[in-house]
């Protein structure tokens, strides 16, 4: 009984002097053991359970001590800290010049560290919203003025398709904006042209419809688009049939084919925001055929079995035989 209360007086001992504590008070009670071994059981037990008792008020004392030395500390932070900044306010007032410049750095590097947390949280510690993101990758065109990784050209992306075997998808993308006139008032969208196999290269799958097909993204095909779930949301009343009708423009109409998932948003690597409609590159009348212009996002999922540094070799070795064939792009 003696050793259960003072294990229990133990729980209120700081964590810091706990073992020793306990260590020092059963040493004594061990030692008031041999001492009273020859008188009867119970003096032994009664002297004994005295002495635990005992232990309560030393134990409850180190308590004490240790939250008013916390107090104290903490104290005297709020005082070193007052101190402070009432010596920064005397200095502002009498520099404001410096104080103004001080307050603008200050507030600029908290935007721009928020900034960057905002992207590194988006692009590498959040994953991406898509099946297999891993096998997710930006594919882009280097040159003498463009030495980072810029964007392509059509044939460029129609020679990387039909000459790399590294990737199962590769799929181009630009920014456009449609100017929707069907509803009770008109609407600039924020849209994408894709191309056909865009949503599959995702593992996107529509809510209602299809996605764009490699058949709708070639020249002739009938206008199509996909419009995302805000958009069917606010300005089609989420129509159950939505899915055949037709949406129009100034100067034609598409027919829907599809609306994507609530939870499904297009890919920030693309250059597009907040994009809600998306329509096949052939529907745009951009050259999709030119070597000169380098207007188009390139994304591609590697083909089983094929790393990154495969991919890259593949396409450095495609890319140097573009450039010996056409030096002047």
């Amino acid at each position: 009984m003696a050793r259960w209360l003072l294990r229990l007086w133990a729980r209120r001992v700081p964590p810091i002097h706990r073992d020793r504590w306990r260590e020092e008070w059963e040493a004594e009670l061990s030692a008031l053991e041999s001492r009273e071994g020859a008188r009867s059981t119970s003096h032994v037990r009664w002297s004994t359970l005295r002495f635990a008792w005992g232990a309560r008020a030393h134990a409850a004392e180190l308590a004490r001590l240790n939250t008013s030395q916390s107090n104290r500390t903490m104290m005297t932070m709020m005082m070193m800290m007052m101190r402070d900044l009432r010596f920064a306010v005397r200095s502002f007032r009498r520099t404001p010049g410096f104080t103004v410049v001080a307050l603008a750095t200050l507030a600029l590097g908290i935007g721009a560290s928020t900034t960057m947390f905002s992207v590194l949280d988006a692009v590498v510690l959040r994953p991406l919203p898509y099946q297999a993101p891993e096998e997710l990758v930006m594919v882009g065109s280097t040159s003498q003025r463009f030495p980072g990784l810029a964007p392509a050209s059509p044939a460029d992306v129609i020679d990387w398709r039909e000459q790399s075997s590294s990737f199962s998808h590769l799929i181009a993308s630009e920014a456009w904006t449609l100017d929707l006139t069907d509803a009770d008032r008109p609407a600039r969208i924020s849209s994408a042209a894709v191309s056909g196999g865009f949503f599959d290269m995702l593992g996107a799958v529509p809510l209602l419809g299809r996605g764009i097909s490699l058949a709708d993204d070639v020249e002739g095909a009938e206008p199509v688009v996909v419009i995302s779930h805000g958009l069917w949301e606010r300005r089609y009343g989420s129509e159950p049939d939505i899915v055949g009708s037709r949406v129009t423009t100034a100067d034609r109409a598409f027919t829907v084919i599809g609306v994507m998932a609530e939870d499904f948003e297009h890919p920030e690597a693309l250059w597009s925001d907040d994009v809600e409609l998306w329509l096949p590159t052939s529907q745009t009348g951009s050259n999709m055929t030119t070597r000169n212009g380098r207007f188009l996002q390139v994304m591609g999922r590697l083909a089983p079995g094929v790393s990154l540094f495969q991919a890259r070799q593949d396409l450095t070795a495609i890319a140097s035989a573009l450039a010996e064939e056409y030096p002047q792009n």
